[in-house]
């Protein structure tokens, strides 16, 4: 449990559990933390994925102001002062982001009579009050990329949201990076393209179009770099195919893979110099080779990403897909970055979250030991320097 020293008594000094457990369900981000707050943490996750030694992390209008190392609240700060200390051996983590979801998404988020769908929005299909951002939350998940399904080769936008209190969920922009997919599963009997060969001919042509200025405006705006892009491939030869198609282009896209990542590992380095490859979910059931994958990647030089999948697999998938990978050969730093701040590039929200740095949004989660032991535990979730979730508050 943390202590706060603020001339009062904690509010777990003041209220019983129950109303404590409600004023947690009511707070929201939106309350403006109008004097800065000062969290200190015995360990906090760096942005390259390194556990740190002590910090002081400093929260002003909902955005870090400053993250100094060592407990300069030491004596306790100031008269007045806000500060939140929490209990040694406690990690303070950037929210974790997944980059696959399809979290609160209603209906089937698809249309399937064309196979290029450009102009499809995740966004359309979210009900932004849906019970999966309660649990999310309290699973340690702060933001999450909504996708649109893999049933068209040019699948529409995907939707990035911020998970709130009280089970809510806000766009954090109206569209995130373009989808493109390479596989059976955007292939289709009843209209062209029915091969793979078919799909990538077509995809070419589109491109080509698009970088002469014409086609789909969705697809311009790619062609030209003002538009990100990820690429979904369900073999290692869709993943050679995808470098091939979208050699030149103004953005490189980030791919996504997890089967035969290791098997691919060596030519997205070559090809693709500073590629970021999502990874995930990985599970125990996995080979041992699929789960070397995203090792293998880290050695190559590729930038790796996880991507949890919610809510199709289970809450702690981001972390068990992390865990397992460190147990396979990556090193920890890279797992743990790949769950935050990796996670926020793939997503194209790296600007202002994925890493506890100054300037950035204050989301953060406080785990009870390193995220990447299985043993850890969520017990605190704060957005924009606002705690929304207690897991102790509801353990009472």
């Amino acid at each position: 449990m943390h202590q706060r020293t603020d001339g009062t008594r904690s509010m777990m000094g003041l209220a019983a559990p129950a109303v404590v457990a409600a004023v947690l369900l009511l707070a929201s981000p939106a309350m403006a933390v109008e004097d800065a707050t000062t969290f200190v943490a015995t360990s906090v996750l760096a942005p390259d994925g390194s556990l740190s030694g002590a910090a002081s992390v400093v929260v002003s209008d909902g955005r870090i102001a400053s993250v100094t190392a060592g407990d300069d609240n030491a004596a306790g700060g100031d008269v007045g002062a806000n500060v939140v200390r929490f209990d040694d051996g406690a990690v303070l983590c950037p929210g974790l982001i997944d980059v696959l979801s399809n979290l609160g998404v209603y209906g089937t988020n698809t249309a399937r009579a064309e196979a290029f769908d450009p102009a499809l929005s995740a966004r359309t299909a979210l009900d932004a009050n849906h019970e999966h951002f309660a649990a999310a939350l309290q699973a340690g998940y702060t933001s999450a990329l909504l996708w649109p399904n893999l049933n068209n080769i040019i699948a529409g936008t995907t939707a990035p949201v911020r998970i709130g209190p009280r089970r809510t969920a806000s766009l954090i922009a109206d569209d995130g990076p373009l989808v493109f997919v390479l596989g059976a599963s955007a292939l289709e009997f009843a209209r062209a393209p029915t091969s793979r060969l078919g799909a990538i001919d077509l995809l070419r042509r589109a491109l080509a179009e698009a970088k002469a200025g014409g086609g789909a405006e969705r697809l311009r705006e790619y062609a030209a770099g003002a538009l990100p892009g990820l690429v979904y491939c369900e073999s290692a030869a869709d993943v050679s195919s995808a470098l091939d198609l979208l050699a030149g282009m103004e953005r490189l896209p980030v791919l996504v893979h997890t089967a035969e990542a290791a098997d691919v590992a060596s030519e997205v380095a070559g090809r693709a110099a500073g590629a970021l490859v999502v990874v995930g979910p990985l599970s125990a059931a996995m080979p041992p080779r699929v789960l070397a994958g995203a090792g293998e990647l880290e050695r190559a030089g590729v930038q790796v990403a996880f991507g949890a999948r919610l809510p199709a697999a289970p809450w702690d998938s981001l972390r068990t897909t992390a865990a397992l990978a460190a147990r396979y050969g990556m090193s920890a730093g890279a797992a743990r970055r790949a769950m935050t701040l990796n996670a926020a590039r793939a997503a194209g929200l790296d600007g202002t979250r994925g890493s506890i740095e100054v300037g950035k949004i204050a989301d953060f989660v406080v785990f009870s030991r390193d995220p990447l032991r299985p043993d850890s535990r969520v017990l605190e979730v704060y957005l924009e320097g606002v705690r929304v979730y207690d897991a102790r508050a509801f353990d009472e």
